[in-house]
């Protein structure tokens, strides 16, 4: 199916949106969330990915719930393969990563890293 430029560009303003509003208590819904994110990104620019659904997939990525981190670790992981050929992203993006995960007190963050 096609979806227009307008649809796309209020979908993404509305993820963000989706995810604030769900229940914390539906962890599934979290998880299903992240793991359609990749094919969702495929509808936009490397820059919308990067100011968009990047920080919706780090929010993801401290769930509470590891089903919820281990699916938003994936999408990352694709958004890293996105970003490698505009390397201001890729370095910003390894950086937050590195930083985030790979620095933090938390046991389970530096697990995800």
């Amino acid at each position: 199916a096609v979806v227009s430029t307008q649809s796309t560009g209020e979908l993404l303003y509305q993820m963000k949106e989706i995810q604030k509003c769900e229940d914390q208590k539906n962890w599934r819904y979290r998880q299903t969330f992240a793991n359609q994110l990749p094919q969702l990104s495929e509808l936009y620019t490397t820059k919308e990915v990067y100011d968009h659904i990047q920080p919706i997939v780090f929010d993801l990525s401290t769930d509470q719930v590891s089903q919820v981190r281990r699916a938003s670790f994936t999408v990352l992981s694709k958004l890293v393969q996105r970003f490698k050929n505009d390397p201001e992203y890729l370095s910003t993006t390894c950086n937050m990563i590195r930083n985030k995960f790979g620095n933090s007190n938390r046991c389970t963050y530096r697990q995800g890293y």
